[in-house]
């Protein structure tokens, strides 16, 4: 194929064309070529775009007439001009079918132009998905090439906005996600559209929006050189052109995707990214100027999205994104589709996380208040650095949680776990909202910082005041959680109050849960020779199945080059009906043409890609596979239902595409094995006995390791008393919501619950150890014991108990003691506002008052005799200290874990009794089953939990029994080697979710609930 040669003067207007002319016209005719109006019916160009390489004018009359014969058509009415065809409605008057027919315009009669025409047909017929305007056919009717379409009755998507005006946000996020669908399937065709416009999104009759117009696209698998000329230089509309396309350069399929973010734009503004009557200038703002954000023309636009699109219309195609996937995925978020509500249980394993990672992340503030406390005193104020500390640890917590969650939605818990912070509209929170729900969620934490700092000499409040005040901050602080979370315990949303609050709520990410299907290879079927050659049309390459009353025919279709599935009958059968002829739903294969003349009775339907049921259910499949049937087929069964149509239910005459779509068959489905299985070809008296028999089928020895609630949803099909689709799917629904694998972020989070206080434990290890001594054995402890034997001996002596004249000598010189070594603290109105000496200050007055000033030699005395008491009350400090020293910094890491892991063993023990598999695991959505896919008894569930804890209860117990000696290194052994158990099961439980090592000894299964 040659391009056509460039002319010296406008194709149009005959003025002389510039150096930079495009294609043959001059820039005001190609001005006028891209603004000229479009039908409504099919939203093509009455003067197209495309005349940028052909140079077509409207001015030409219509090829055609209404109620004119061409053909095997009737012509209805025009509905577009473009600059290589023109399209008409159109009656098929054999079939009865309504088709949009294209036609060459007359004007157009080089072999060039009839190629490039028909070229479209062949890429058009090469893509085959519910979101791409499906073709029909080609022919040639008096000489004139055609090609068949699917008419979209309800319109374009311009044609929506020239009616109603912008779209919502919402609306016009669900309509470009079904254009990029199909946009995806032609790019995995290897096709580049080029010409992504409101015009060229089609809107059938049940409201599904189509990709069509294929006129302007091109193959990126081996094209020659002539096609690679023509596709090098510009076609499109300019308006929605990417600057690549607008210079002529090489394209990928970045170029469509700056065309559906300038589709974005004119659905929600009215008007395309740029405007402006100049092609010239047009080209050149395209090129150096950067659009308006949509945020800023409609307030009601969110700032996320609206940075999403601007980051489609990027000048340099680098920084938009390099794929459908990648842009799908940005673009969930925002539908419309009701978001589902976090479980209490997802959200505190997110908190958890949240938590550790927040400690983590505050462990050099903890450093700066270790030092800090080195040199705390009772009687020393807080000083700046302090309420540094604690305002830079505010800040971390309003900047984690506002930051992440106001500008993405989601901090480090909530994006492992899949979960969302939305408000309630469905958009990002922002930070002014993510900030909010931080301050109700931590406003106690925070007051009871700032009053503790604030009283910390409680002079203003007085002693008795601030213990009362602190500790019932602290209880509120303890206790504010529980109150925050209480209003979601039964809230069918889970909205807590911080959400409330602030409007916001919490749902599983849109992301996480897109149903992805399976891609599978398509089955080559086995052929058999035929004895016809030829079916109307098509050639008939080979017989792929047969029954006792009809056989199934792979026959090939020349003009368009690809395979059809004709269905012989014998003589006298019925022709299809009005309705399945028309029918263009997924769930069915289309009906393309048939005949009924004798000898002959065959219809003729597209040839879908992938396996039969039958061949596929062979091997166990996934019940995320599974569960994507189901809703095709439960779809297409309430359709077929409604019409009264609903084809035999069968295994057999189910089809799965390679993308992994369920069809309904009207015949046999062709398959490579045979199936010695009564069930696979029996009749099914209801639409839910075959959903459940298709789940029994597919998921095969798997089926008892199915989710509960799934469980019980093919339970109830199998058992239902109802007969149609739509009761189908109300039982459907658990099946739905439920997780389709118990994934290893699922199986983590009771692990992390646990793993949380033994990191904070280690953490805190490390900072407090080395600042034990001088807390235990300072000042401030040797002045309190002083005063508290003081007070005690003041009590035996007005008792009379006990009291002798060496006690009596012992007093004098504790108060000696006190009176000459803290005479500046004992003085000092801070000293008396600590609480650690409360009713301690008449004793101490007392001290000062008998021995207002002692000499050296005096408290020398004193301290000889005071000296051995206090090392004796100090014993017990000291010798703790001594432990904690030769425990050292290692022996500590491995210590301090069974400081928590003991007791949590314990209790996990005792609760595997009364709540079988463990509350750890409800909270996490999982449940422990047999191998017969039964909840376990309370003795294996006893057993497991052993199994589980059967490290830890072995040093728990081991170490006070002197199993490993009475060394602390041999305790540390012992306890490195149960801690390197644990984390060895606790990787291997995570690697493999469904069974660790506990399962596979105690004889269970994990399964989600």
């Amino acid at each position: 194929m040659t391009p056509p040669a460039t002319p010296q003067s406008c194709v149009t207007c005959g003025a002389e064309l510039p150096a930079d002319a495009v294609q043959g016209l001059c820039p005001a005719c190609v001005l006028a070529a891209a603004t000229e109006p479009v039908s409504q019916f099919t939203g093509e160009a009455v003067t197209s775009p495309s005349q940028l390489s052909t140079g077509s004018t409207s001015s030409e009359p219509p090829r055609l007439t209404p109620g004119q014969l061409f053909g095997a058509y009737r012509i209805e009415r025009l509905l577009g001009r473009g600059g290589m065809g023109e399209v008409y409605e159109a009656e098929h008057l054999e079939d009865g079918r309504r088709v949009a027919l294209k036609v060459l315009r007359q004007r157009l009669t080089s072999a060039v132009d009839r190629a490039r025409f028909l070229r479209e047909g062949e890429i058009a017929a090469s893509v085959n998905h519910p979101h791409c305007v499906y073709l029909f056919g080609t022919d040639e009717i008096d000489g004139v090439p055609v090609i068949a379409m699917e008419l979209a009755p309800a319109g374009t998507l311009k044609g929506r906005v020239n009616q109603f005006g912008p779209m919502s946000q919402a609306d016009a996020v669900d309509a470009m996600l079904q254009v990029i669908a199909g946009l995806d399937a032609a790019a995995t065709a290897g096709i580049l559209h080029r010409d992504v416009k409101p015009s060229n999104c089609f809107i059938d009759a049940a409201g599904v929006v189509k990709i069509g117009d294929f006129g302007l696209s091109v193959s990126t698998l081996g094209r020659d050189a002539a096609e690679h000329a023509w596709s090098a230089s510009f076609h499109g509309t300019p308006e929605f052109a990417a600057p690549e396309q607008l210079k002529g350069e090489p394209l990928d399929v970045r170029a469509d995707i700056y065309a559906v973010g300038a589709t974005f734009y004119y659905l929600l503004t009215g008007r395309p990214p740029f405007e402006d009557r100049d092609l010239s200038r047009l080209i050149d703002r395209v090129s150096t100027e950067a659009p308006t954000p949509l945020h800023d023309l409609r307030a009601d636009i969110s700032p996320a999205f609206s940075a999403l699109v601007m980051r489609y219309l990027a000048r340099d195609p680098v920084a938009r994104p390099s794929s459908y996937a990648a842009l799908t995925e940005a673009l969930r978020p925002f539908t419309s589709a009701a978001a589902t509500p976090a479980t209490l249980g997802w959200r505190l394993g997110a908190s958890l996380i949240d938590g550790a990672v927040h400690f983590v992340g505050a462990l050099p503030l903890a450093f700066l208040t270790a030092a800090r406390l080195r040199d705390l005193t009772p009687w020393t104020l807080p000083r700046a650095s302090d309420w540094l500390a604690a305002l830079l640890g505010s800040a971390i917590t309003f900047g984690y949680y506002g930051l992440l969650e106001g500008l993405w939605g989601r901090s480090v818990g909530k994006r492992m776990l899949g979960l969302r912070v939305v408000t309630n509209a469905g958009e990002m929170p922002g930070v002014g909202r993510a900030m909010m729900r931080v301050l109700v969620l931590y406003a106690p934490a925070h007051v009871r910082l700032i009053f503790n700092l604030a009283c910390a000499n409680h002079l203003a409040v007085g002693v008795t005041g601030f213990v009362a005040l602190s500790g019932l901050l602290r209880f509120v602080d303890v206790t504010w959680p529980l109150v925050v979370f209480i209003p979601a315990w039964n809230d069918r949303e889970r909205i807590a109050l911080h959400d409330r609050v602030t409007g916001t709520r919490v749902v599983e990410d849109a992301a996480s849960r897109v149903q992805v299907r399976t891609v599978a290879s398509s089955a080559t079927l086995t052929r058999q020779p035929s004895e016809v050659r030829q079916l109307g049309p098509f050639e008939v390459i080979g017989r792929i199945g047969r029954s006792e009353t009809s056989q199934l025919l792979l026959g090939f279709d020349a003009s368009l080059k690809r395979h059809v599935w004709i269905h012989r009958q014998p003589p006298g059968v019925e022709p299809v009906s009005p309705a399945r002829r028309d029918l263009n739903r997924a769930g069915r294969l289309r009906w393309l043409t048939g005949d009924r003349s004798a000898p002959d009775a065959w219809d003729a339907y597209e040839a879908p890609d992938g396996a039969s049921f039958l061949d596929r259910s062979s091997t166990p499949q996934p019940l995320a596979t599974v569960k994507s049937w189901l809703r095709d087929l439960v779809r297409e069964l309430e359709d077929a239902e409604v019409e009264h149509a609903r084809p035999p239910l069968r295994l057999d005459r189910v089809w799965i595409t390679r993308d992994g779509r369920a069809r309904l068959l009207e015949f046999d489905a062709p398959s490579n094995i045979a199936s010695a299985d009564e069930s696979d070809h029996q009749t099914f008296a209801s639409a839910p006995l075959l959903l459940a028999a298709i789940v029994r089928r597919a998921l095969a020895g798997e089926y008892a390791r199915m989710p509960i609630s799934a469980r019980v949803a093919i339970e109830s099909l199998s058992n239902s008393w109802t007969n149609t689709a739509r009761d189908a799917a109300a039982l459907l629904e658990p099946l739905a919501l439920a997780p389709d694998a118990l994934s290893r972020w699922r199986r983590a989070m009771p692990i992390g619950w646990i793993g949380v206080p033994v990191v904070m434990a280690v953490g805190s290890w490390l900072f407090i150890s080395p600042i034990l001594g001088q807390l235990k054995c300072g000042d401030a402890r040797i002045l309190s014991l002083c005063l508290q034997e003081l007070k005690g001996e003041d009590m035996m002596q007005r008792m009379r108990m006990n009291w002798s004249p060496r006690m009596g000598a012992q007093h004098d010189a504790f108060e000696v003691y006190v009176s000459g070594r803290f005479h500046p603290a004992l003085t000092s109105e801070r000293t008396w506002s600590n609480a650690m000496f409360v009713g301690l200050r008449p004793i101490a007055q007392t001290a000062l008052r008998d021995h207002p000033q002692a000499s050296s030699d005096e408290l020398a005395r004193a301290t000889a005799i005071v000296q051995p008491l206090l090392d004796d009350y100090l014993k017990g400090d000291r010798q703790q200290l001594e432990s904690v020293r030769k425990l050292g910094t290692a022996g500590g890491l491995i210590a301090t874990p069974y400081w928590v892991l003991v007791p949590i063993a314990f209790l996990s023990i005792l609760l595997s009794v009364f709540r079988p598999g463990g509350l750890v695991l409800d909270f996490a959505g999982a449940t422990v089953v047999n191998r017969q896919g039964e909840s376990i008894s309370r003795g294996r569930s006893l057993l497991r939990a052993i199994i589980t804890w059967s490290p830890v209860l072995v040093v728990a117990i081991g170490v006070p029994a002197g199993l490993f000696g009475q060394s602390l290194r041999g305790a540390g052994i012992a306890g490195a080697a149960a801690m390197a158990i644990m984390l060895i099961g606790a990787a291997f439980a995570i690697v493999t979710p469904e069974r660790g090592i506990q399962d596979r000894l105690a004889g269970t299964y994990l399964v989600p609930r």
